[in-house]
C-alpha cells in the first residue's frame, strides 16, 4: 500500500491512534524495503553442455559456473581417428586413408570389398582392450557407405576363445548420402576378458569410417542412453585420443544483442577487408568470394536476421554436429530495421553458417553492413554484439556416480575441490627394475610415487591407448598395474612387455634404459633385427628405435646412442588415482560473464571430456551483485590467473626491432628482432652463401592482430651438415624454469609459419636451464617435434611436458631460463634427437623464404588466443634487455646527432656522465660507445669534430649508464658527444 504522508501538521493538531498507526506502518514499510535491497540472495540454475538460453535475474549479475569433473578413456586410443593405418589389419578387404571424405582431422578410413564372401571383408584393430564381464560398454563411430552397407561391431574374447560376436546385433548403416552415427551399447557375456573392434562392408561395397571410440560406462549412464538422441550421445562421448581425459579448460560465454560477431572475427575472403567492425568491403574478381562465420545456436528455435547492405547477398545455413548442412535460407530484404528474415532452426542444428558473398556476380565492389542475428521473431534496431567470456584453466576428473573434482562458488570466488591426481609417466621419472620375470615381461616400479591415495583406484593408459589391467595378488602377464593394498602403498608397480620394450627374457635393463622405454624408445639388436623388431638379449649390437606414429610396431630412426629425450609422436603412459583427502585450490581464470535481465544466449564448452553436470550461480539482488563485483576485482589481481594466461615470450609478435630490421649473414649470437637471438652451431657444415634475416609486413589481415613477421631468406640448401651442427633462432625466457617447469607441468608453444621452399621442415624444442653462479644443475633438453611447412600461413602448436625440479640446484645469479628454439637446419645427431627424429638431416632445402609470426608460449596444454601488447608496453619489456640513445628507428652506429649524450669535460680521463636508463635492466649491462661518425669505442670532440678513443663506461648499474672514461690521461678539455647501447640479454 502506498504511504499517504501528511505534511500540513499544525502546532495544536490532535494526534490520534490512526495517525500513529499510519506513521508506524510507513516506517515498517521502509525497513522492509531496505531489507530487500540489502538481502544477500543468489540463484542457481542448471547448465547443460553446449548452447542454451538462460533467463537472467532481477539485476545484472556476475555468473559463476559450478562444474563437476568427469574422466573419459577411449579404450582404442588413437586407433579410431582415421589418421593412420598402423593400428589396423584388413583381409581380404582393402583399408586405405581417404582425405576427401572425413568427419574430422585430415582423413578417414576407407574399407573396400575385395571379392570374398560377405561377412569376411573386414578390418580389425590389432590389439584387444581388457574388459570386465560385469562392465557396460559403448561403441560410437561415423560411417558413410558409398556402395552397399557397413557397420562397426565388437568381438569379445577369453584368451583366444571368442565369447561374443555382435555382428548380427549392430544396426546396419545404409544411408550413402553422408556420414551417419553408429551407436551400439552392450554388456559382455560371462567370462569375457578382452574386446576387439571390427569394421565391415557388404559384398561389392565400400565405406568410410571415422571418429571411432569405445568407452566403459556406468550402469546409470548405460540406462540413460535410451532417452538420448544419437547427437546427444555423440556429444556426451566425443572421440578422444590416447590418454586420460578430464573436463579441461571449461569456457562459459554469454552473447547478447547480436549473435553475429564483428567481421574481424570472420574467416575472410582474400579480397575482403574490414573497414569498420560491422562493415566489410569485398573487391571481387570471381563469383562466390565468400566470407563466413559459424555461430553456435539452438535447435527448434526462432531467430531473426537483418542487415543494412545495399546487396542482399547474405546466406544462412543450419549445420548439424558434423557440420553437415540441414537447412538453408537466403536473406532477400536489405532493410535492417524491418522485414528481416525470420526462421526456425531444424532439429539437430548446432550452428548457423552465415556467408557474406557476391554470389553469382563475377566482379565488382560489395559492401556488407550491420548484420544482426537475434533470438525471437522481432527484428529491432542494430546493436553490436555484447559478449562476455570466462575461461577456467584447469582439468576436472571424476567417475560418474562416484567422487569427482568440482568447481564450486565460495565467498565470491571459484574454488577447485581436487579429488583426483593425474600424472604423466614418462622417462623423466626415477624408474627402477622391480622383478626380472622369466616369461615375456618385467616388473618396474617408482618408489614413494603415490601420496594421499585411495587403494584400488589406479587407472593407467599406455602409449597406444590401451588401459592396463589391474592385479591385486600375483602379476601374471604384461600391461598390468598393481592395485591392491601394500605395506608401502606409495610405490607404483607395473609390468612391461618384452615385445614392446625389446628387453629379452635374459636381459636386465638399466635405470636409463627403463627411462628410455618410457620416453617411447624400443631396444633391438641392429644386426639380427635391423628393422627394429625382435628383442635384445645381450651383446654389442644394442640399439634403439621409435615407433613411427608413436604407438604401433612400425619402427624408424635406429641409433646405438641411448636416448634421453622423448621420441617424436610418442604419448607417454598416464596415471589417475583418487585422493584420500581432497585438496582445495584456487582456480586460474580469465574474464567474467555478466548475466543480464531477460534472455541470455549461453554457451558452455570444454576441451577433452564434455562435462556432465554443471550449474550457474548468479546474484538476484543489487547488494549481492555489488559484493560479487568487489571480490571479482580482487580475484583478477591475483598472481596465478595472470601468470596462467600471459604469453611468456617478449616480442612474440615481432613488433620491436631496435638494432636493425634486416641483416645479411648475421653473426653468431646476434639479434635482429628484439629478444630473438641467432644461434649457430657450425663446424664443417657449408651454409648457403646468403642468409637474410628481415622484418616483413603482414598484408590483407592474413594473421589477426599482427603487423609484422620474421623472415629468413636463403639462396640455397647448404651441404655437408655435420652431425651436431644446427642453425636456429631462440628466445630465453627469464626465470622460465622456476615458474613454468616441474613434474607434470606443461607449456604450449604456438605460432604461424609458411615457406616458399617445397618440403621445408621447421623444428622446435625447449631447453630447461638452471642458470649460472655457484654449482647449478646441468641444463636439459625437452624433446620437441618438426612441422612440414606449406606456402600458406598455417597455425601450429605443440605441448611440451617439462622436467621435474625435484633434486635440482638453481644458480646463485638468479638467471635460470626456459629456452625456445626454432631450428631451420640441423645434422643427424644431437639436435635431430632433440626434435625426436634422430638420424635425420634437414638442410635449408633450397632457395626461398621461411617465415614465422605471432609466436606464443603459455602454461598448460592449450594454445591460448594471442593477445598483443601495445607498442609502448612491448618496447618497455624489450628495453629491460637492450636500450640505446638513438631514436627507435635508427640502428646503432648510424651517423646522427639525434639522442646523443653531450657533456663538458675538463679533460684528462674524460669523466662524463652517461645518463639514466628508461627501463631498469635485469643486470648491469654491457655498454658500447659510438662516436657521432659511428665509430665504436670512440667519442666525438665537438670543438675539433675529431673522434677520441675511449675505454667505455664505468660504474654502470641496472638503472644508470655510468660514466665515460679513458684508461690513460691526456684527453683534451671540451664538449664530448657520443651514443651508447646497453645490452643485458640473457
Amino acid at each position: 500500500m502506498a504511504f499517504n504522508e501528511k505534511t500540513d501538521w499544525q502546532y495544536n493538531d490532535l494526534v490520534t491512534e490512526t495517525d500513529m498507526n499510519r506513521i508506524e506502518q510507513g516506517i515498517g514499510d521502509v525497513h522492509d524495503r531496505v531489507d530487500q535491497i540489502f538481502e544477500d540472495s543468489s540463484v542457481t540454475v542448471p547448465l547443460k553442455y553446449g548452447t542454451q538460453i538462460v533467463e537472467g535475474g532481477n539485476v545484472p549479475a556476475i555468473a559463476f559456473p559450478q562444474i563437476q569433473g568427469r574422466t573419459l578413456v577411449n579404450m582404442i586410443g588413437d586407433a579410431g581417428n582415421g589418421e593412420s593405418l598402423n593400428s589396423w589389419s584388413a583381409s581380404p578387404a582393402v583399408l586405405t586413408l581417404d582425405s576427401m571424405q572425413k568427419v574430422s582431422g585430415s582423413s578417414s578410413y576407407k574399407l573396400t570389398y575385395n571379392g570374398s564372401a560377405d561377412g569376411n571383408n573386414l578390418a580389425a584393430v590389432k590389439f584387444t582392450a581388457p574388459i570386465k564381464d560385469t562392465g557396460r560398454y559403448l561403441i560410437i563411430g561415423q560411417i558413410k557407405p558409398n556402395v552397399g552397407t557397413a557397420l562397426i561391431y565388437p568381438v569379445t574374447y577369453n584368451g583366444p576363445t571368442v565369447t561374443g560376436d555382435y555382428n548380427a546385433l549392430v544396426p546396419l548403416i545404409t544411408d550413402t548420402a553422408a556420414f551417419n552415427l553408429s551407436i551400439f551399447k552392450f554388456s559382455p557375456n560371462p567370462g569375457s576378458t578382452s574386446l576387439a573392434i571390427r569394421l565391415l562392408v557388404s559384398a561389392n561395397g565400400n565405406a568410410n569410417f571415422d571418429d571411432i571410440r569405445v568407452y566403459e560406462i556406468s550402469q546409470t549412464e548405460y540406462d540413460e542412453l535410451a532417452s538420448m538422441t544419437p547427437v546427444q550421445i555423440s556429444t556426451k562421448y566425443p572421440c578422444l585420443g590416447t590418454g586420460i581425459h578430464g573436463v579441461k579448460n571449461p569456457t562459459l560465454t554469454n552473447i547478447r544483442d547480436n549473435l553475429i560477431p564483428p567481421f574481424s572475427e570472420w574467416t575472410l575472403h582474400t579480397n575482403a577487408r574490414v573497414t569498420e567492425p560491422y562493415e566489410l568491403q569485398l573487391n571481387a574478381i570471381t563469383n562466390w568470394s565468400d566470407s563466413v562465420v559459424n555461430i553456435p545456436v539452438l535447435e527448434n528455435q526462432v531467430y531473426s536476421f537483418s542487415h543494412a547492405s545495399e546487396d542482399d547477398n547474405f546466406f544462412i545455413s543450419a549445420l548439424d554436429a558434423n557440420m553437415q548442412r540441414i537447412g538453408e535460407w537466403a536473406n532477400d530484404d536489405g532493410a535492417p530495421e524491418k522485414n528481416g528474415s525470420t526462421f526456425i532452426t531444424p532439429s539437430g542444428t548446432k550452428y548457423l553458417h552465415v556467408i557474406a558473398t557476391n554470389a553469382l556476380t563475377t566482379t565488382g565492389t560489395f559492401l556488407f553492413k550491420f548484420p544482426r542475428l537475434e533470438i525471437g521473431a522481432a527484428t529491432t534496431l542494430f546493436k553490436p554484439q555484447c559478449k562476455t567470456t570466462v575461461q577456467l584453466y584447469t582439468e576436472l576428473l571424476g567417475l560418474t556416480g562416484g567422487e569427482t573434482d568440482s568447481i564450486e562458488y565460495m565467498d565470491g570466488k571459484l574454488k577447485k575441490f581436487k579429488r583426483y591426481e593425474k600424472i604423466l609417466l614418462d622417462g623423466s621419472l626415477p624408474w627402477v627394475l622391480h622383478q626380472q620375470n622369466a616369461l615375456a615381461y618385467k616388473q618396474v616400479r617408482i618408489d614413494a610415487m603415490l601420496s594421499n591415495i585411495v587403494d584400488g583406484t589406479k587407472l593407467i593408459t599406455k602409449y597406444n591407448g590401451k588401459i592396463l589391467g589391474k592385479y591385486n595378488n600375483v602379476l601374471d602377464s604384461p600391461d598390468q598395474v598393481y592395485d591392491g593394498v601394500l605395506t608401502n602403498s606409495q610405490n607404483l608397480y607395473i609390468s612391461v612387455s618384452g615385445v614392446d620394450s625389446g628387453w629379452g627374457d635374459s636381459y636386465v635393463p638399466t635405470v636409463a634404459e627403463i627411462q628410455a622405454y618410457f620416453y617411447g624408445w624400443k631396444m633391438h639388436d641392429f644386426i639380427t633385427n635391423p628393422d627394429g623388431s625382435g628383442m635384445f638379449n645381450g651383446g654389442s649390437n644394442k640399439a634403439w628405435v621409435r615407433r613411427i606414429d608413436g604407438s604401433n610396431a612400425v619402427y624408424v630412426d635406429s641409433s646405438n646412442v641411448l636416448p634421453t629425450r622423448q621420441a617424436s609422436n610418442f604419448k607417454p603412459y598416464e596415471l589417475q588415482y583418487q585422493l584420500a583427502a581432497s585438496v582445495i585450490e584456487d582456480v586460474s581464470m580469465c574474464g567474467a560473464v555478466m548475466l543480464e535481465r531477460g534472455n541470455n544466449h549461453i554457451t558452455l564448452v570444454s576441451e577433452g571430456a564434455s562435462l556432465n553436470t554443471a550449474s550457474l550461480k548468479f546474484a538476484d539482488t543489487l547488494y549481492t551483485t555489488v559484493k560479487d563485483l568487489g571480490k571479482l576485482q580482487i580475484l583478477t589481481m591475483e598472481k596465478i590467473p595472470t601468470m596462467s594466461y600471459k604469453n611468456w615470450l617478449i616480442n612474440g609478435n615481432f613488433d620491436i626491432w631496435q638494432r636493425r630490421t634486416s641483416a645479411i649473414n648475421p653473426t653468431f649470437a646476434s639479434f635482429s628482432a628484439d629478444r630473438w637471438k641467432l644461434f649457430t652451431a657450425i663446424s664443417t657444415s657449408v651454409l648457403p652463401t646468403s642468409i637474410t634475416h628481415s622484418r616483413q609486413s603482414i598484408v590483407n589481415d592474413e594473421i589477426p592482430n599482427a603487423a609484422y613477421f620474421y623472415r629468413v631468406n636463403t639462396n640455397g640448401a647448404g651441404s655437408n651438415y655435420a652431425a651436431d651442427d644446427a642453425y636456429l633462432l631462440q628466445q630465453l625466457i627469464e626465470n622460465g624454469t622456476r615458474y613454468l617447469a616441474g613434474l607434470g607441468k606443461k607449456v604450449t608453444v604456438s605460432f604461424w609459419a609458411r615457406s616458399s621452399i617445397a618440403g621445408k621442415k621447421l623444428g622446435i624444442f625447449l631447453g630447461q636451464s638452471y642458470g649460472t653462479g655457484g654449482s647449478p644443475s646441468a641444463g636439459e633438453s625437452i624433446s620437441g617435434t618438426t612441422f612440414s611447412l606449406t606456402s600458406t600461413w598455417t597455425h601450429y602448436k605443440y605441448t611440451f611436458t617439462t622436467n621435474t625440479l625435484k633434486g635440482k640446484t638453481f644458480g646463485t645469479n638468479g638467471d635460470d631460463t626456459l629456452q625456445v628454439h626454432f631450428l631451420y637446419a640441423w645434422g643427424n645427431k644431437g639436435y635431430a634427437s632433440a626434435l625426436g627424429v634422430p638420424g635425420r638431416v634437414e638442410t635449408f632445402g633450397g632457395s626461398g623464404n621461411i617465415d614465422i609470426a605471432q609466436v606464443q608460449v603459455n602454461s598448460g596444454d592449450t594454445a591460448l588466443s594471442f593477445q598483443p601488447h601495445s607498442f609502448a608496453e612491448e618496447l618497455a619489456l624489450c628495453q629491460r634487455y637492450f636500450e640505446k640513445t638513438y631514436n627507435y628507428t635508427v640502428s646503432p652506429g648510424t651517423v646522427t646527432a639525434d639522442g646523443m649524450v653531450s657533456i663538458y669535460s675538463q679533460g684528462g680521463y674524460i669523466v662524463a656522465d652517461g645518463g639514466s636508463f628508461k627501463v631498469e635492466k635485469r643486470m648491469p649491462p654491457t655498454m658500447t660507445v659510438y662516436s657521432m661518425s659511428g665509430a665504436v669505442s670512440k667519442a666525438s670532440l665537438f670543438t675539433t669534430g675529431s673522434d677520441v678513443a675511449v675505454s667505455g663506461m664505468e660504474f654502470r648499474s641496472t638503472s644508470h649508464a655510468g660514466r665515460l672514461f679513458t684508461a690513460a690521461s691526456g684527453a683534451q678539455e671540451g664538449v664530448y658527444q657520443w651514443h651508447w647501447t646497453a645490452d643485458a640479454e640473457l
